[in-house]
């Protein structure tokens, strides 16, 4: 039985940690700003808070075609965008481009293409760590 009350209190310490905190995101569209490559090597831009997207729970980043220009945006989400990648083949040009969608949820977790998912490990460790020095 301490077993369940330490998840319940954990969990919910959890939950009221995330929903207070509000999410941050990196947010840049490389159409009007030069400094949103799809590579990010940047250490003096920081993610933004969400708080302009209602009920914003994920970080985006999108690659692709954007008028007749590739280029890269990122931005905040309330909704799961999915994690993918399509080619586009475009009629007057041989070459071919690919459309890539990568979501996530973490703080700043838009940052590259190497999206990692750290809540549930984040939690586990946590959880660990309680059962065993506690």
């Amino acid at each position: 039985m301490a077993f369940f009350y330490k998840f319940l209190l954990l969990t919910i310490f959890c939950i009221s940690i995330r929903a207070t905190s509000g999410l941050l995101c990196y947010q840049c569209d490389s159409s009007v700003d030069e400094y949103c490559p799809e590579s990010w090597d940047r250490d003096d831009i920081q993610p933004q808070r969400c708080d302009h997207v209602q009920n914003a729970a994920f970080c985006v980043k999108t690659t692709g075609m954007y008028g007749a220009i590739v280029g890269t945006r990122r931005f905040c989400s309330s909704r799961h965008m999915d994690n993918s990648c399509n080619e586009i083949n475009l009629p007057q040009d041989s070459r071919i481009y690919y459309s890539c969608l990568y979501t996530c949820t973490t703080d700043g977790c838009n940052r590259s293409s190497n999206l990692h998912h750290l809540n549930f490990s984040s939690f586990l460790i946590i959880l660990f760590s309680l059962l065993v020095f506690m």
